[in-house]
């Protein structure tokens, strides 16, 4: 671990508490201005905790339109979605709506797409089991309360 002293001398910062491919990827949007392709859906939403944690307000946005892109395309690979959305609902608190409203604003339209058939009622069914803390969002949105 490294103190404020020393990071003045050495010129190194080190983030033990940080994942190491969330904050390659922060520092290569600090020089990019974009979000590299093929990030992993848990990247992008530790990249979302990360802008918090360190004031990057830059890399918020991107980060929430990259997630926007996975869950609206969770329902033709609803183990991306699911694994994403676990993970924002145990890592985020109850209060940070960002990434939480996406997940709740994609019910509408996942709600038609459900209509396609019955892989796609299993694929909703399947998420809404996976992580009941969405579930309840769900709910909780649909009555107006969560605003």
């Amino acid at each position: 671990m490294v103190t404020a002293n020393q990071e003045s001398e050495t010129h190194f910062v080190e983030l033990v508490d940080d994942d190491p491919e969330a904050v390659d990827a922060m520092i290569d949007f600090f020089y990019s201005l974009r979000l590299a392709d093929g990030l992993d859906e848990i990247v992008v939403v530790k990249l979302y905790g990360l802008s918090d944690k360190y004031g990057c307000r830059d890399l918020r946005g991107p980060a929430m339109e990259r997630f926007k892109a996975v869950i609206e395309s969770a329902w033709r690979d609803d183990s991306k979605a699911v694994n994403a959305m676990r993970y924002l609902y145990e890592s985020t608190p109850d209060s940070d709506r960002g990434l939480r409203d996406i997940c709740c604003k994609q019910l509408q339209w996942w709600t038609w797409m459900c209509q396609d058939g019955p892989k796609a009622k299993i694929n909703m069914k399947k998420l809404l089991e996976a992580v009941p803390a969405y579930a309840i969002d769900v709910v909780e949105s649909q009555l107006g309360v969560n605003k």
